[in-house]
């Protein structure tokens, strides 16, 4: 599922997430990706690109949930779990249950962000928890997808050395004879 996820949301797949990694259509969008990167046209995976797409996966998941409208406490709390995670205090299960260490997290990220301490975040603090893991999150995700296109960047630098300076005789004499004035140019000028 995860790896659908991820292929949807950078184009390749557009199916139903059903976690079914052998079919036709997972199938397909891993070989529209592969040849997009520059991978050939293979059915399959590399190890690197799989583990890249299924932490992208949960990269968009924290977007999912922080993004989202939350109707209950519950899924108040996981907002908050996720949001704390992102910035890196939160360390525990997002589980909506806001305990001692989503406390102590609560209250970590008010004393460094200069908010009155008292481990509950009032809705402006809140939205500052909020924007900044948003940020956070963004970043991570533009970060990570500079790592599944590197390889392309890579191999197009490869070509290009393999290839040498391109030879740029034959624009310096359309160029030269550009700069000719009319009169100057040859009858076997023109018919180039």
């Amino acid at each position: 599922m995860k790896i659908q996820l991820s292929l949807t949301k950078l184009g390749y797949y557009y199916s139903d997430i059903d976690g079914k990694l052998n079919g036709f259509e997972t199938r397909e969008a891993v070989k529209s990706m592969n040849i997009a990167l520059s991978n050939g046209n293979a059915m399959f995976l590399d190890q690197r690109s799989r583990e890249i797409l299924v932490y992208l996966a949960d990269l968009y998941r924290f977007n999912d949930i922080l993004l989202s409208n939350i109707d209950d406490k519950k899924s108040a709390n996981i907002k908050i779990q996720t949001a704390l995670k992102i910035l890196g205090c939160y360390h525990g299960k997002i589980d909506g249950l806001l305990g001692k260490d989503t406390k102590n997290c609560i209250t970590e990220f008010e004393k460094n962000n200069n908010m009155d301490a008292n481990g509950e975040l009032d809705k402006r603090e809140k939205y500052t928890l909020f924007r900044m893991a948003v940020e956070v999150n963004n970043r991570s995700i533009d970060d990570t997808k500079k790592e599944l296109y590197k390889k392309v960047n890579q191999q197009a630098a490869k070509i290009q050395k393999l290839s040498g300076p391109a030879d740029k005789s034959a624009d310096k004499s359309i160029t030269q004879k550009l700069k000719k004035p009319e009169s100057d140019l040859e009858f076997s000028d023109s018919l180039e």
